[in-house]
C-alpha cells in the first residue's frame, strides 16, 4: 500500500509544473501527509483545463455495513470502475514512504523520491461531504521498492500525464499506463521513525540515518 507521502513543494510550484489553474483551499506543505490529512492534486475538464485543487488523503467508502476509507485502489482490477473512466487525478509528489519489516514487531521507514522534480502519482477522486478525496493507485513492486514492500504506487512518467488526464482517455490505454515506475528514475534511502507520526510533518521525516 501507499499510506503516506511528502507533498511539501509550494502550489504555485506545483502549478507551473502542471500548466494547471490554482483553486481556492487550504493546504499546508508537509514532509508527512497521512490518511485524512490534505494534498494538492490535479485535475482535468473536459475542455483540458488543468486545475491544482486540495483533497483529502482517503476516500470515505461504504461496502454493506462496512464503512471504511479507501486510501488505495489496486490497478490490476481498475479496469471496470466507473471511477478510473470519469474521475480521474494526479497527486504530485515529493516522495513517499514505505515500512521494511526487521523483525516481529520493528519497521524500519524507506523514503522514495526522483532525483529532480516531483512523482506523479495515479489516482482518483471523489467529492465528498469534507470536499474533494483522493485514493492512489498501487500495483506490484519494481526492483527497487520490491526490496521492502510487495505494492507500490503507480507512477506516471511525464509524458504519461497528459494521456492520465485527458477526459476522452480509452479504459485500455489508462490500464496500459498504470506499469511499475522504472527503479534507475528513482532513489531511495533510511529515514527516521520521526515519520511514522502523522504529527511530525518537518524534514526531520526525510532525514537519511
Amino acid at each position: 500500500m501507499c499510506g503516506r507521502l511528502s507533498a511539501k513543494s509550494q502550489r504555485e510550484v506545483i502549478a507551473n509544473l502542471y500548466h494547471a489553474r490554482v483553486t481556492p483551499g487550504e493546504y499546508t506543505p508537509s514532509h508527512n501527509v497521512a490518511p485524512t490529512e490534505y494534498a494538492p492534486i490535479v485535475r482535468e475538464a473536459t475542455d483540458h483545463e488543468r486545475t491544482l485543487d486540495v483533497a483529502s488523503f482517503g476516500i470515505p467508502t461504504k461496502v454493506q455495513d462496512r464503512s471504511f476509507l479507501l486510501i488505495n485502489v489496486q490497478a490490476e482490477k481498475a479496469a471496470g470502475r466507473k471511477d478510473l473512466r470519469e474521475r480521474r487525478c494526479v497527486i504530485p509528489a515529493d516522495g513517499f514512504y514505505e515500512w521494511e519489516a526487521i523483525g516481529p514487531k520493528e519497521k524500519q521507514p524507506h523514503y522514495f523520491y526522483p532525483p529532480e522534480g516531483l512523482f506523479s502519482l495515479a489516482g482518483v477522486w471523489k467529492e465528498t461531504e469534507r470536499g474533494l478525496a483522493f485514493s492512489i493507485f498501487t500495483i506490484a513492486p519494481n526492483e527497487l521498492v520490491g526490496r521492502f514492500h510487495n505494492r507500490m504506487p503507480v507512477i506516471l512518467g511525464h509524458n504519461a500525464v497528459a494521456q492520465w488526464l485527458a477526459a476522452d482517455a480509452e479504459p485500455e490505454t489508462l490500464v496500459g499506463l498504470m506499469q511499475p515506475f522504472p527503479p534507475d528514475l528513482m532513489r531511495e534511502h533510511k529515514v527516521s521513525k520521526a515519520v511514522n507520526s502523522p504529527k511530525n510533518k518537518d524534514a526531520a521525516c526525510i532525514r537519511t540515518v
